[in-house]
């Protein structure tokens, strides 16, 4: 799973950690210009 997303900073931290406890899956980040996150669930 993959997707981009355009998130204020002070909310994607509580997102991936919404995302790892649901998938229980580790979550690699690549944070990109801006606010722009790409988030790679493997």
């Amino acid at each position: 799973m993959e997707f981009d997303a355009l998130i204020k900073p002070g909310l994607w931290l509580y997102k991936v950690i919404e995302l790892k406890m649901e998938y229980h899956q580790i979550i690699h980040i690549f944070t990109s210009e801006g606010n722009s996150l790409k988030i790679s669930i493997q």
